[in-house]
């Protein structure tokens, strides 16, 4: 049980922790710098976008359902 308390309590610190940094986080920074990268690197944004649609497809695909 205590040793339950103690990691409840480190996740907490670390959740509060995480909290206060994304408060503290410029958007217009992060948005802008994202935009760059994207403009500089076109095809690996292409590529990294088809990955994560294709991937949450198959997250998203209902059980069962066949292509065949």
């Amino acid at each position: 049980k205590g040793k339950m308390e103690e990691v409840a309590e480190g996740v907490k610190a670390r959740a509060g922790a995480l909290r206060d940094r994304l408060r503290e986080t410029d958007w217009d920074e992060v948005t802008e710098k994202a935009t760059d990268w994207v403009r500089q690197n076109p095809g690996k944004s292409v590529a990294i976008a088809l990955g994560v649609g294709f991937a949450l497809g198959l997250l998203f695909r209902k059980p069962g359902r066949s292509d065949d």
